[in-house]
């Protein structure tokens, strides 16, 4: 890495743990390898990730219960 870059590899941004840079396209702009906590993977810019904009693979905006209890959210319970 050149001498302005930035490891995130083995930190936690949401879900997510970098594991490699895929492409640089400047010192912003580079594309990062995360797995999330689900076991799903996915590239992700590095200014989304230090800025949190992205905290998944996607699978909280699918649905998945226990990604809320993941990140500390408390139970929804629905009343009829």
């Amino acid at each position: 890495m050149g001498r302005n870059a930035i490891s995130l590899v083995g930190r936690k941004f949401g879900l997510l743990t970098p594991k490699e840079i895929v492409s640089r396209n400047g010192f912003r702009n580079s594309r990062w390898l995360c797995q999330c906590d689900c076991g799903g993977s996915k590239e992700v810019l590095y200014q989304n990730l230090v800025s949190n904009n992205v905290k998944s693979c996607g699978c909280l905006k699918r649905g998945r219960p226990f990604k809320e209890r993941a990140l500390g959210k408390p139970p929804s319970f629905s009343q009829n």
